[in-house]
């Protein structure tokens, strides 16, 4: 299990190189930049699992944007079988409002 990270500061922004977690459960990367005299963010984050991980293998790459006070996110792929079913369920039988997989995904993530 480690933790490492390449960054770089200069002009008022700290660019995120490159960010790693890795762990026998779970696995996040993370490359991105904040504007850090707002707070503005903007990153990429790859999150992965092996198939003998707990609760099944996990790939995942989300983009996060916004603020640091306000992060935003975009799911913009998600290979699990299982949560897609959930989600589906949850939002089955209704248009899905703006904001439900965003907000599923902060409580999910917090």
């Amino acid at each position: 299990d480690s933790i490492r990270g390449d960054y770089q500061f200069g002009d008022g922004f700290m660019d995120v190189q490159r960010f790693v977690i890795a762990s026998r459960a779970l696995d996040m990367a993370v490359d991105g930049t904040v504007e850090l005299p707002r707070g503005k963010l903007s990153a990429d984050v790859r999150l992965t699992s092996p198939a003998r991980a707990s609760r099944g293998a996990l790939d995942a790459k989300i983009h996060v944007y916004g603020t640091v006070s306000h992060p935003k996110i975009d799911l913009e792929t998600f290979k699990k079988k299982a949560f897609k079913a959930t989600i589906s369920k949850l939002l089955s039988g209704r248009a899905p409002a703006a904001g439900d997989i965003d907000n599923a995904l902060k409580k999910l993530f917090r």
